[in-house]
Parts: structure tokens; sequence; C-alpha cells
């Protein structure tokens, strides 16, 4: 969420605000199921220790560039952000599905927000161009042999 904060507040350029939209329903949402992840581990007895010093050591996420970060750069890093969350989600399904379905719901919940804003934001990023093999044109596709 702080890393969210920090993209909206020093994000520039001229797509800013199709870009604060999403990002602000990202790290409401995020505040949200954030309580909801933690409360459920409190009611399993986790300590639940959200200081700021150790949450800037076992955040696990990438760094967030600091200053003001124009549009492109952002979204690659918000992207890259939601992809390491999307995955450490992920490895916490198989075993929750084991020990508390319960808690599994939420992450999956967490899931399909984090997918959603993922796919948001990569739609602001312009697309790379799809490179042919020197066989293929676009008229002409290349066929396996």
């Amino acid at each position: 969420m702080l890393y969210g904060k920090q993209a909206q507040w020093h994000l520039h350029g001229r797509h800013v605000p199709a870009i604060r939209e999403p990002l602000e329903r990202l790290i409401a949402d995020i505040r949200v199921r954030s309580d909801d992840v933690a409360l459920r581990m409190v009611v399993f007895g986790a300590c639940v220790d959200v200081r700021p010093a150790t949450v800037a050591t076992t955040t696990g996420l990438p760094d967030f560039p600091p200053g003001f970060v124009g549009e492109d750069k952002t979204m690659g890093a918000l992207i890259d952000q939601i992809d390491a969350a999307i995955a450490r989600a992920r490895n916490a399904l198989g075993p929750l599905a084991a020990i508390d379905p319960v808690s599994q719901t939420i992450v999956l919940g967490v899931l399909t927000s984090l997918e959603k804003s993922r796919w948001e934001f990569a739609a602001q990023v312009p697309a790379e161009p799809r490179h042919l093999p020197s066989d293929e044109t676009p008229d002409q596709p290349h066929s396996p042999e």
C-alpha cells in the first residue's frame, strides 16, 4: 500500500488521470484485504508485525523508485510489484487448502484484485513490437515442417 501511495503522489505525465483511478482503487482494496489477511492470522494465533522497520525488511516486493516518476516507469514498477505479490499469494494457496479453506478463500480474493489491477496497469503500457522470424511475414505465417 505504501508503494502505491508513493506512486500516486509522485506520478507525472500526460495520462495521470487514467492511471490514478485504478491506482486509487488498488490502494483502497489493499487496505481492506490486508486487514482481512491480518485478522485471519490473528484468529490462528499468529503475531502480525506491521512496524515500519519490520515491513521494510521483510516485504519481499521490488523497491519503488524515489522521487517523481514518469508514467511508463511507474507502470513498470507497479506491475513488477503486483507480479511479486501474485507469486507470493499463489504459493500460499496450496498449503492453505489443506490447513484452512476460509483463509484460502481470502487469498483468492486478494489474487482476484491483484490480477485485475495488473491488467488495468498493463493496458497503460505500450505493447512491445512483435518481431517476426526472418522467413515469416505478416501476410505469410511461418508453417511448421
